[in-house]
């Protein structure tokens, strides 16, 4: 019988109504989770007004499809969610 071995939680993790900036890739597996001190900025249509907006986030979550296929997280954003709850949820890269 295999175990599955979960890896602790890493110490940063999104707080509850954090902006997540995420791809378009809902129910995959793997993600990657990127956190930046100082915040992201992304350009969005919003689709009731036809306006751009400026979607600013500490976080950005992507599949592991995009992360091989791009070459900076900011390309492969597609949307945003607001986080709810503060239960930890991001663990630590698995060992190689």
């Amino acid at each position: 019988m295999s175990q599955i071995v979960k890896t602790p939680f890493t110490r940063l993790q999104p707080a509850d109504g954090d902006v997540v900036l995420v791809c378009a890739h809902n129910g995959k597996q793997v993600w990657h989770w990127y956190s930046m001190e100082d915040g992201s900025t992304v350009e969005k249509i919003n689709l009731q007004t036809g306006e751009k907006e400026i979607i600013e986030a500490k976080w950005i979550c992507i599949c592991e499809e995009c992360f091989g296929k791009y070459d900076s997280p900011e390309e492969a954003v597609a949307g945003d969610r607001i986080w709810c709850g503060d239960d930890p949820f991001i663990r630590e890269n698995r060992p190689s």
